[in-house]
């Protein structure tokens, strides 16, 4: 193509004319002074075939080997939550207006020292508490075990009980057992 420029669109993959530095067709690369020596090329390591065990046979998925078991998997749908409450109080908890009386059922946690947790609505109940509250510590639950179905009276003291749990912190005035699950 003598006296014409080369536009870096009329050359092909293989050519550095065009400036792109590729090192394939023995120009050197761009911005070197002419007659520079190009890049070595790297050239890839020759790949050693896979070596075969005597007498291998190809293996069978378990599925196709006869008499094996089938194997099934199964995944279990729901993953309980630590504070749901027992199905058989569900309609059994309930709240005052006011707060002031509660019934539902106690969950305790290690978190914080250990603390007492009414939920007195079930999770998927809209309340402005979130249906739980965190008993005031000094409130005596030697007589109490988790799961245990009671009614509290008193009153809510603030709404950010602990660091760890988002229930209200309710001051205990009154505590009595409602059921006990036997289990």
């Amino acid at each position: 193509m003598k006296g014409k420029f080369k536009k870096k669109n009329d050359c092909c993959d293989s050519c550095d004319s065009c400036g792109s530095a590729c090192g394939s067709c023995g120009a050197a690369p761009m911005g070197a002074p002419m007659g520079a020596p190009r890049a070595p090329e790297a050239i890839p390591a020759p790949k050693e075939p896979a070596k075969k065990m005597p007498n291998e046979e190809p293996m069978k998925p378990v599925s196709a080997i006869e008499g094996a078991p089938k194997a099934t998997l199964t995944v279990e749908s729901e993953i309980k939550n630590p504070f749901e409450l027992s199905r058989r109080y569900e309609d059994r908890v309930a709240h005052a207006a006011d707060y002031s009386s509660l019934t539902g059922q106690l969950f305790f946690v290690h978190a914080d020292g250990g603390l007492w947790v009414l939920r007195y609505a079930p999770l998927w109940k809209e309340d402005p508490n979130g249906g739980s509250i965190v008993l005031a510590r000094g409130t005596t639950m030697d007589s109490y075990h988790e799961g245990d179905l009671v009614t509290v009276r008193g009153e809510i003291l603030n709404q950010k009980s602990s660091v760890f749990l988002g229930g209200p912190l309710y001051r205990v005035s009154d505590i009595n057992l409602v059921d006990r699950d036997s289990n």
